[in-house]
């Protein structure tokens, strides 16, 4: 074998190793940290547009080895506030919504109010505020479980058709939306 057949082969060792790796740290990231989803309905305009593309950092909420039960005591809590994307056990479809009542709040709709613990909650993210009207409706969240609604009411499937989402639910929250270039940030 002559010394440009061994560069040759040296050449093609070393990009299937560079790609092997590429593909491992790929695997790794889509796992346990990051995932790409797409906003599918309006449920939650004004912040995400049908058709955006956003990356959910996983490794937030749920931190645990998949498909082993031992879970890291670091981490973050889940606030109010908080866009998250979920799966629930009976049905296909994940969901992205926004975390308003936390375990052990009392979530009041009335009218045009939403109120947490007997307080108004202002929300300025809320699509055609004015037009909003809840039936009277009262919801105490359990333990390990949190109440979602989307932004855009009048058009969301949430909490209050399917009821509380268990925390173990969760895939992640919400950090960045990167598709369309137009309506690129960080969340």
């Amino acid at each position: 074998m002559d010394s440009k057949q061994r560069t040759l082969g040296k050449i093609i060792q070393d990009i299937m190793s560079s790609v092997l790796l590429a593909l491992c740290i790929a695997v790794i990231l889509r796992v346990f940290f990051i995932e790409a989803f797409f906003i599918p309905s309006s449920s939650m305009e004004d912040s995400f547009k049908p058709g955006d593309q956003i990356l959910t950092w996983k490794f937030l909420y749920n931190r645990h080895i998949p498909f082993v039960k031992i879970r890291f005591p670091i981490g973050d809590s889940i606030d109010r506030g908080d866009v998250i994307v979920f799966k629930l056990k009976d049905r296909d479809d994940w969901y992205i919504k926004r975390v308003i009542g936390l375990p052990g709040d009392i979530v009041h709709l009335k009218g045009d109010q939403l109120m947490i613990n007997g307080k108004l909650l202002r929300e300025l993210y809320v699509k055609n505020k004015d037009n909003i009207f809840y039936l009277n409706s009262i919801y105490e969240v359990p333990e390990n479980k949190v109440f979602v609604l989307g932004d855009n009411r009048n058009n969301s499937g949430d909490s209050r058709e399917f009821g509380y989402v268990p925390t173990e639910s969760i895939i992640g929250k919400v950090f960045f939306i990167y598709y369309p270039f137009t309506r690129v940030k960080f969340f």
